[in-house]
Order: structure tokens, then sequence, then C-alpha cells
């Protein structure tokens, strides 16, 4: 780590932060700082990733959200009177826009086989038939030949 041989208190004249209000206003940090001439200078803010509402997901949730960039303003009249830094783009936690599909099908099918069934029970009546089978003659038992011709089945079926 890099450490400057001039004191912070000559480089930062003025901080000022506003944080943000969730899903209504970004953070904002002014600050006006003097920096030594042929010098580097990194400014790390850390952040907590937040789930977004439904809602506000962009229409491609997979890109990310865009951080917009951070303007300069140099006092020497020399250089232009604005700096834009570069965007950054944050990856976001991807929500599966596919699970409400799946949670509708599902309750969808739930639901058809539950009425299907009481539907049936409720209006269906269960009626026992008595089937009166015609009767087969009887057959002596020593007879086959004459049994044979009348009956349809074979004997050695039997």
């Amino acid at each position: 780590m890099l450490t400057s041989l001039i004191p912070l208190d000559d480089i930062v004249h003025s901080i000022s932060y506003e944080p943000s209000i969730p899903h209504e206003r970004p953070t904002t940090l002014l600050s006006h700082l003097v920096l030594p001439a042929n010098s580097t200078t990194r400014i790390l803010a850390p952040f907590l990733k937040q789930f977004l509402e439904y809602g506000e997901h962009p229409p491609d949730a997979s890109r990310g959200f865009e951080l917009c960039a951070a303007i300069l303003f140099p006092l020497d009249p020399a250089l232009p009177r604005r700096i834009h830094t570069a965007n950054v783009l944050v990856d976001l936690p991807t929500p599966d826009f596919s699970m409400p599909y799946n949670v509708i099908i599902m309750t969808s099918t739930l639901l058809a086989l539950f009425f299907g069934s009481i539907f049936n029970i409720l209006t269906r009546r269960l009626v026992a038939l008595k089937v009166d089978e015609p009767e087969r003659p009887q057959v002596p038992v020593g007879s086959t030949a004459d049994a044979a011709a009348e009956d349809p089945v074979p004997a050695s079926a039997q």
C-alpha cells in the first residue's frame, strides 16, 4: 500500500456526504481535494448490494445496474471545466423471473385435480347393478360328446 508524504489535511479541504434513501435517492459524495501534480489518487467507497423490488429491475435484469460517473471540476484554467470518469456496471443479484410462472402452473394443476375429484364425487351416482347371467344347460357327467356340440368352450379348457 502506497502512503502519501503530504498530510491528509493539505489534500482534503472539505467533504460532504449524503447517504442514500433505499429505493428513492442514491448516495452523494462531494469533496474538495487539492492533488499534487503527477499524482495518482484512489478513492474507495464500500457499499452493500441490496435487493431491488420487483418493479425496479431494469428490462434486462442480468445486465446489472449502471453506477453514474463521477464529475471532476479542476481549478486549473488550462484544463477542461469538467472531467467525467467512466460509468461502472454493478452486478446485481438476478432473480428468477420464471418462478411466478412455475407457481401459477403448479397451483392451477393442484386446483384442477382437487376440483375434478370433488366434482366427480358429488355428481356421480354409484348404483349397484345386478347382472343376470343366462343359465347354462346342465350336462350329465358322462356325456362329453353332447356337451361339446352345445358348449362353445372345448372340454380341454374346462
